[in-house]
């Protein structure tokens, strides 16, 4: 009898191209994982940027009014985005 006709070599031939199989299925997976994972770190890159813009926009709305007129949680606020603020008048934003 030769031995690719034994039963037991046949079942650790296919058990090894199983496990192959399932190796090249658990890297592509892993690819695939990464790769959303940078789309993800990506759009909340952009998500970031756009909020950042938009509290810029709204602080430099009040950069010019008189901080004495402001409610305390704007002036809290203020007080950190004066800086931001600065940078955009001074052209280093």
């Amino acid at each position: 009898m030769s031995y690719t006709n034994d039963p037991i070599w046949k079942e650790n031939m296919t058990r090894m191209t199983e496990r192959a199989r399932d190796a090249e299925l658990l890297a592509e997976s892993a690819k695939l994982d990464e790769k959303y994972a940078q789309a993800d770190a990506s759009d909340a890159r952009c998500e970031a940027e756009s909020l950042r813009s938009d509290c810029l926009t709204l602080a430099m709305r009040l950069y010019s009014e008189d901080p004495d007129t402001f409610a305390p949680e704007t002036r809290e606020v203020m007080d950190r985005w004066r800086v931001e603020c600065d940078k955009v008048f001074l052209g280093e934003a």
